[in-house]
């Protein structure tokens, strides 16, 4: 069983759920796992030259040889870890795995608006022409240091292998979702109301289109709760896991309209754990027609008249919240994902030179 230790960017002075819950479940199955946090918010070349650069080395380095890790895990939500990163784990003969987990870095060309506001790390470049400049860059340095890649979903892995990254290295791995337990997905006991999960930029018309539906409406999310959308919508700004458990739980159908990469992906997974069909914009995880419906984000006109034709067919919404029960089960529940876990490990030792 091989020993990890798992890089991880500062995520508000603690670490992002995502890598706690891919520690957690790796040491429920008795693997040593250890962390280190690296603060990588600022991607300025001059922060990683010099003293800076060496201090990180010999922090890095110090870590491996304490833990005794074989496997260097970087999760990093922007690719701005430093090269002296990977430096550390191959003078130390680790294998290296990077998660990919911003899809938006491989399409900048198209102006992603997940772009923009960005910094290029370049003084007097455009954000979109620094970050096109530095995917060649980490493209050409990810070849050669990086010994297995995870997407969370295909269409994360098609585009990472679109901008260069060679795809037999990019290996499938969804985020770990904890299982609410089988009573959170049944739908033995009455389901009703639709749950909106999002920003309040994500659809700026959301008030018409959640406007008179035939079922409660409770908005979830970042500025969820400033929205002006009257007396019959419930809007609860952002919550806990737990408290978000209760409702996907209880709803019958999941609106998510964004594109808003790593938390619209991970609900994605929450709603097939807990058995809710979506209605969404984000593909890669959702089968349309089978746990849910997907449609364009600049379609707008369609969303009310897909919603309404979901809520209108009860049937249809029990079939999918039991198939997507049962994707989970077979395709991401946490049993299965730490098998994935491993295999990865074991094909990056494998082929770290």
């Amino acid at each position: 069983m091989p020993s990890i230790l798992m890089l991880h960017e500062h995520a508000d002075g603690g670490m992002p759920q995502s890598v706690e819950d891919e520690v957690s479940l790796l040491r429920r199955h008795g693997m040593p796992v250890e962390t280190m946090a690296l603060d990588m918010t600022d991607s300025r070349p001059s922060l990683w030259r010099g003293s800076q650069a060496g201090a990180t080395y010999n922090r890095l380095s110090q870590a491996i040889q304490d833990c005794g890790a074989q496997v260097l895990h970087i999760h990093n939500r922007w690719p701005s870890v430093p090269s002296v990163v990977y430096r550390a784990a191959r003078d130390a003969n680790l294998a290296v795995v990077q998660s990919l987990e911003e899809r938006c870095v491989s399409c900048i060309d198209k102006g992603c608006r997940n772009c923009q506001g960005r910094r290029s790390g370049e003084e007097g470049v455009s954000p979109a022409k620094g970050l096109r400049a530095g995917m060649r860059r980490l493209a050409a340095l990810w070849r050669q240091q990086v010994d297995r890649f995870v997407a969370r979903d295909d269409v994360t892995r098609q585009h990472y292998a679109a901008a260069g990254l060679p795809l037999r290295r990019i290996a499938l791995k969804p985020d770990v979702c904890p299982d609410p337990g089988r009573a959170a997905s049944t739908w033995g006991r009455p389901r009703q109301g639709v749950l909106v999960l999002g920003a309040a930029v994500d659809m700026p018309e959301l008030g018409a289109l959640l406007n008179d539906l035939p079922v409660p409406v409770t908005l979830i999310g970042e500025g969820m709760n400033s929205l002006d959308l009257g007396s019959g919508v419930r809007q609860l700004g952002a919550l806990n896991r737990d408290a978000l458990s209760r409702e996907m739980s209880m709803a019958q159908l999941l609106l998510l309209p964004s594109l808003g990469g790593e938390a619209s992906c991970s609900s994605v997974f929450d709603a097939l754990a807990h058995g809710l069909p979506v209605l969404g914009a984000q593909p890669g995880v959702l089968c349309p027609g089978v746990t849910g419906e997907l449609l364009p984000m600049d379609g707008r006109d369609g969303w009310r008249e897909a919603l309404l034709a979901m809520l209108a067919d009860r049937k249809r919404l029990i079939r999918m919240g039991e198939a997507s029960r049962r994707l989970y089960e077979e395709r991401y529940a946490p049993a299965v994902l730490y098998r994935t876990a491993m295999d990865i490990y074991r094909a990056a030792i494998a082929e770290a030179p």
